[in-house]
C-alpha cells in the first residue's frame, strides 16, 4: 500500500505542467528583480483582482508581496514540473488581500530592506559579505526578505535602516500617503510572521483560502507555458547594485552535467550543457546502444536542456549521455548508469541474512519516508480538497 502511494506521489510531482520558454532562476532574486518571482506575484495578483469584483475594493491598484524561499529554485527551459514549482514555494501558504496605504508600504518596505547592510557611498553590494544584517541581535534570514510587485522602488543601501526606500511609484507617478492599495500577501506574513508592519491589522478584504503553491500549479497547467514576457517587469532595483557577474574564463569546450547519475530504466533525468555556441543546434544521444534523445538550439549563453526517459529496455550498465554541436562537431559527455531494478520480495519474505527485527526497522524507515513523500502530495491538494468540500 505504502509503495503504491509512494509510486503515485513521485508520479505526480514529475508531472509536467507547463513549458518554460527560458531558464528562470531565483538564485539572485535577494538582490535583484527576477522574472521567477514575478511569476508569483502576477498569479497572486490575478487571482485577488478577480477575488474583489463586485466589492468595494474593486478598482484598487493591487500589488504582490513575494519572498526568495529557495536560492536553489530554477524553472529549466522546457518542461516544468510540479516538483519545480514545489521547489520554488515551499511553503502551504495560503492567499490573503488586505488594504493597505501608500505610507504603510513604503513602511513596509523600509523593514524588508533591513535585510541588507550599510554601505559606504560608492561601494559595491556583495552578495557574499553584504545581506542577512544582523537586527535586534540576530540575522534577518533569506525568507523573511521580501519584494514588492506593483510598485517601481529603489533601495540604497548607503543610508541607515528606516531611510532606504525612494522614488516610490505606482503607474509612473509617485505614491502619496494615503493612497489605497491592495497587497496580496501570505498568511504567514499576515499573522505576523516575520514582524512587518501595519499587515495584521489592515483589512482584509479577500481570504478565500486558496494555497498559493496550488494557485501557481494550476495557473501553469491552464496556460501550457511560462513566458517571462507574460509577466516579468523590473520594479525595483538596490543602489549601489551589485558586483556584476565575473566574465566566464576560457574553457576547453562544451561541459554537461546531469542531475540523477544513478537510475533505473524508465526513470526520468536532466542533462544540462553549456560552452555551446548560441542558436547553434546541439543533438543529445544515449549510448552505449545509440537512443537519439532529441535536438534543440542553444540559448544565447550557450545553455542547452534535455529532459527525457531513459528507455526501460536500456540494459543495467555504464552508459553516458553525448550532446554535439551539429555545426562545429563539439561535444560533451556525462556519464549515466542504469542499476538494475530491486527485486520485488514474495509476501512475507524476510531479507536473507536479517532477522525479522532488522527487516522492521528497514520498513518503518521506508514507511516513514514514504510518508514524508505522500505528506507533499496531501499538502499539494489540501486547499482544492477544501474548495471541493465546500
Amino acid at each position: 500500500m505504502l509503495s503504491t502511494d509512494h509510486a503515485d506521489t513521485v508520479g505526480y510531482v514529475k508531472t509536467v505542467v507547463a513549458n518554460a520558454t527560458e531558464q528562470m532562476p531565483a538564485g539572485t532574486a535577494r538582490y535583484e528583480d527576477t522574472a521567477i518571482l514575478d511569476f508569483i506575484g502576477t498569479n497572486m495578483e490575478d487571482a485577488v483582482r478577480a477575488g474583489v469584483k463586485g466589492t468595494a475594493a474593486e478598482g484598487l491598484p493591487v500589488i504582490a508581496q513575494v519572498s526568495p524561499f529557495s536560492k536553489d529554485a530554477v524553472f529549466p527551459k522546457g518542461p516544468v514540473s510540479i516538483k519545480d514549482i514545489a521547489g520554488l514555494y515551499i511553503y502551504d501558504n495560503t492567499l490573503l488581500g488586505v488594504e493597505v496605504t501608500g505610507s504603510q508600504i513604503k513602511d513596509y518596505l523600509e523593514y524588508s530592506a533591513k535585510y541588507f547592510k550599510q554601505l559606504e557611498s560608492g561601494a559595491t553590494l556583495n552578495p557574499d559579505t553584504d545581506l542577512n544584517a544582523v537586527f535586534e541581535g540576530k540575522p534577518v534570514p533569506d525568507y523573511n526578505y521580501d519584494a514588492l510587485t506593483g510598485v517601481t522602488y529603489t533601495i540604497d543601501v548607503t543610508k541607515p535602516v528606516g531611510e532606504r526606500i525612494v522614488d516610490l511609484a505606482w503607474n509612473g507617478a509617485p505614491v502619496t500617503a494615503d493612497q489605497r492599495f491592495v497587497m496580496t500577501i501570505n498568511n504567514y506574513r499576515q499573522s505576523g510572521g516575520g514582524g512587518y508592519p501595519h499587515v495584521t491589522a489592515a483589512p482584509i478584504v479577500y481570504n478565500e483560502l486558496v494555497e498559493i503553491r496550488q494557485l501557481l500549479i494550476d495557473s501553469a497547467q491552464a496556460s501550457g507555458t511560462i513566458d517571462p514576457k507574460d509577466f516579468f517587469v523590473a520594479n525595483w532595483s538596490l543602489t549601489p547594485g551589485p558586483l556584476p557577474e565575473p566574465e566566464p574564463g576560457p574553457q576547453d569546450g562544451p561541459t554537461a552535467v546531469i542531475d540523477a547519475p544513478e537510475v533505473v530504466a524508465g526513470a526520468t533525468v536532466t542533462v544540462t550543457g553549456t560552452g555551446f555556441e548560441a542558436d547553434h543546434e546541439i543533438e543529445a544521444v544515449l549510448h552505449s546502444d545509440p537512443f537519439t534523445i532529441g535536438k534543440t538550439k542553444a540559448d544565447a549563453k550557450g545553455t542547452v536542456v534535455f529532459t527525457f526517459a531513459v528507455p526501460k529496455e536500456t540494459a543495467p550498465s555504464a552508459h553516458k549521455v553525448i550532446l554535439t554541436d551539429a555545426s562545429t562537431g563539439a561535444a560533451a559527455e556525462v556519464a549515466l548508469t542504469v542499476k538494475a531494478p530491486a527485486p520485488t520480495p514474495a509476501p512475507g519474505a524476510v531479507t536473507p541474512g536479517k532477522g525479522k527485527g532488522a527487516a522492521l526497522a528497514n520498513t518503518g524507515s521506508d514507511a516513514m519516508g514514504l510518508i514524508l513523500a505522500a505528506g507533499l502530495l496531501a499538502g499539494l491538494g489540501a486547499v482544492a480538497l477544501r474548495r471541493r468540500a465546500g
